[in-house]
């Protein structure tokens, strides 16, 4: 009898819906989350997309190795996005509010077209599923 290589084991160990067979949807039990820069925030504005309202791990870390913004915030400073998606889906710039210090400014984003799309449909794999049942 073969060992099951180790992502077939996380799999199997994390498996709450389907079976696992090729071309088979499975869901996944998440317990584990690590992001990072601006992959973390892409997830948090999908999530939004998505219309998430929590998500509850036992584990999860975002990691930042800089500031991004050079506005006069401080570290700790809690920010906040307020209608992200609806700026993006207008084209208009997001309002960032920096809650600690009472202050705002207008941000603008690096997104490209299709990135836009990928966070408004919730993500690269509904945009293709979209794609697909309209062809």
């Amino acid at each position: 009898m073969s060992i099951p290589n180790v992502t077939r084991q996380l799999i199997e160990a994390h498996l709450v819906e389907g079976k696992l067979a090729p071309d088979q949807e499975i869901g996944l039990r998440i317990d584990q989350t690590l992001t990072q820069d601006a992959t973390g925030t892409m997830v948090m504005l999908e999530f939004e997309a998505m219309q998430v309202p929590r998500a509850k791990t036992e584990v999860s870390a975002q990691y930042v190795d800089h500031n991004l913004l050079q506005t006069d915030f401080k570290q700790g400073d809690r920010l906040e996005i307020e209608h992200a998606v609806e700026s993006l889906r207008r084209g208009n710039s997001i309002v960032v509010k920096n809650a600690t210090r009472n202050t705002s400014f207008a941000a603008g984003h690096g997104l490209s077209a299709r990135q836009i799309e990928a966070v408004l449909e919730g993500g690269l794999i509904n945009v293709v599923r979209k794609r697909r049942t309209s062809s």
